[in-house]
């Protein structure tokens, strides 16, 4: 699977710098919802799927929710272009995001951050990144944790951050908002923060950085499953404010569970047939 996770990764990239200097058409999703896409997106996933097709390969994306491929064998994971809001208003924080799943289980993630030019893959529990990238074992305990949330936060997620945000600083060196999963991931993994704060996201922006947390021995993942989103928690194991990070996140009524990823797919689908 190693091929395919840094094949698809490099024709993200290759489509993302044949086009961006182009003008790109944006809509807003049907259904009342805030999530945005440019046709820069749609290129990018249109030559993935005719990619991950050729091998054999259904596609689950943002840009083609066909909740029946989920009931597949093997199938892959996509975010064409995650952080829209960032590449439409020019902050660069931005990327691709890619999960492979064989005999129903994640076996495979990537990201790929057009903005840096950096790559990220897993291959058989171990992390690999494109040069110029270092991944940090140990980030320091008082760097601040990394959050990132859905467009339509639950009752349950605004209290959460309301939580977060009144943590005594003796306890928790507080949080940012980078606004894609995807580069809020590259810059965990290289330890500017200690910890990684996920909720109510999509299954297509965290099942690929899913695979690359479970890559690295020194993280402890979390997780809990949403209708049609998931929540993670995944820290380092040297901080010392875990416990108490946990506590206040069950306490706002969002209760995580250990991350495994021989059930990861099996236990969202279930989650999503029960809603």
């Amino acid at each position: 699977m190693n091929y395919l996770i840094r094949q698809s990764l490099g024709i993200s990239s290759r489509i993302f710098y044949e086009n961006f200097r182009s003008s790109h058409d944006i809509y807003t999703k049907p259904e009342g919802s805030r999530d945005l896409v440019t046709s820069l997106d749609i290129k990018i996933n249109d030559a993935l799927t005719r990619y991950f097709n050729k091998n054999e390969f259904k596609v689950y994306s943002e840009e083609n929710v066909a909740d029946s491929v989920l009931n597949l064998s093997n199938f892959a994971i996509i975010d064409p272009l995650d952080g829209t809001s960032n590449f439409r208003n020019g902050i660069n924080n931005f990327g691709t995001i890619i999960g492979i799943v064989r005999n129903s289980r994640l076996v495979n993630g990537g990201i790929c951050t057009h903005s840096s030019g950096v790559t990220l893959w897993s291959d058989k529990n171990k992390l690999f990144a494109s040069r110029f990238y270092k991944h940090c074992n140990n980030p320091h305990s008082s760097a601040p944790a990394v959050f990132a949330y859905g467009t339509s936060p639950s009752k349950e997620a605004f209290q959460l951050i309301n939580s977060l945000l009144k943590i005594d600083s003796t306890f928790f060196p507080g949080f940012h908002r980078i606004g894609s999963t995807c580069a809020a991931a590259l810059e965990f993994l290289a330890g500017k923060y200690s910890s990684f704060i996920a909720m109510e996201v999509k299954f297509w922006d965290i099942a690929g950085i899913l695979s690359l947390f479970n890559s690295v021995p020194s993280l402890n993942t979390f997780v809990t499953y949403n209708k049609n989103s998931i929540s993670i928690l995944c820290f380092n194991s040297n901080i010392g404010y875990s416990d108490y990070l946990l506590s206040v996140i069950n306490d706002s009524g969002i209760y995580l569970s250990q991350f495994d990823n021989k059930n990861f797919i099996n236990s969202y689908i279930q989650n999503q047939n029960n809603h």
